[in-house]
C-alpha cells in the first residue's frame, strides 16, 4: 500500500512561505520515518475561522485527487497548531459529503488549540495528539469561537491517543523538533508496527 503525507502549518502572525514551517533537515527526517517525501499545503495561515475554512477545502480536495488516483493511498495528514485544526474540518468535509473511507485516514495534531468547532465527528485510523500543558500558545489559540473560559486549559481531544510532552518543548518548535518526535510520535508507529 503506497502512502500520502500532507503537512499542514498553523496560523502566523507574518506571511511567509509554508515550506518555512518545515525546514529541509526536517522533512529529511520525515522521508527517513515515513519512507517518503511529505507533501507541504500553502495556505493563508491567516487566523480567521474563513480561511481555516478555505485551507480544509485544499485538503479535501487534495485527498479526494489522491483518491482518484489511487484508492488504495493512505493518507497521513500531519497539522501544526491550528493546521490540527484545519486536518479536523477536512476529515468532517470528506466524511459528509464524499464515500471517502476516513477510517483509513491517519490524522497527527501537535500543539493544536482545541476548540468546540473543530472536534472529528467521525472515526479515523489513528489520531495522534501531541501536546505540551506548559504551552501558552495552545491556550489563548483556544480564546475565541465558542470556546468557554473553562475549557481553555484542555488539551486532549476525545477518542484521540493524547501524548503529553514531559520536557517543555516551544509552541514554535514542537512541530518540527526531531526529538519531540522520538519521544512522542515515532515511538507510537515503532510499538504498532512491533506489535503487528
Amino acid at each position: 500500500m503506497s502512502r500520502e503525507i500532507l503537512l499542514i502549518h498553523g496560523t502566523r502572525g507574518l506571511p511567509k512561505p509554508a515550506r518555512r514551517h518545515w525546514p529541509n533537515s526536517f522533512i529529511s527526517y520525515l522521508e527517513g520515518v515515513f519512507g517518503i517525501t511529505p507533501k507541504i499545503l500553502e495556505w493563508s495561515g491567516n487566523v480567521y475561522v474563513k480561511d481555516r475554512a478555505k485551507a480544509a477545502q485544499d485538503v479535501f480536495n487534495f485527498a479526494c485527487a489522491l483518491r482518484r488516483l489511487n484508492p488504495e493511498t493512505e493518507l497521513i495528514l500531519i497539522g501544526y497548531s491550528h493546521g490540527g485544526n484545519v486536518a479536523i474540518e477536512a476529515i468532517n468535509k470528506l466524511s459528509a459529503e464524499t464515500d471517502y473511507p476516513v477510517e483509513s485516514i491517519t490524522l497527527i495534531t501537535i500543539a493544536t488549540p482545541i476548540r468546540p468547532i473543530y472536534q472529528l465527528k467521525t472515526s479515523v485510523k489513528l489520531h495522534l495528539n501531541a501536546y505540551n500543558r506548559l504551552d501558552f500558545m495552545q491556550i489563548f489559540g483556544q480564546i475565541g469561537t465558542g470556546t468557554k473560559i473553562k475549557d481553555v486549559g484542555i488539551r486532549r481531544f476525545k477518542g484521540a491517543e493524547n501524548r503529553e510532552a514531559k520536557r517543555f518543548v516551544g509552541h514554535l518548535y514542537m512541530h518540527s523538533n526531531k526529538k519531540f518526535w522520538q519521544r512522542h510520535i515515532v515511538d507510537f508507529f515503532e510499538e504498532g508496527a512491533k506489535s503487528q
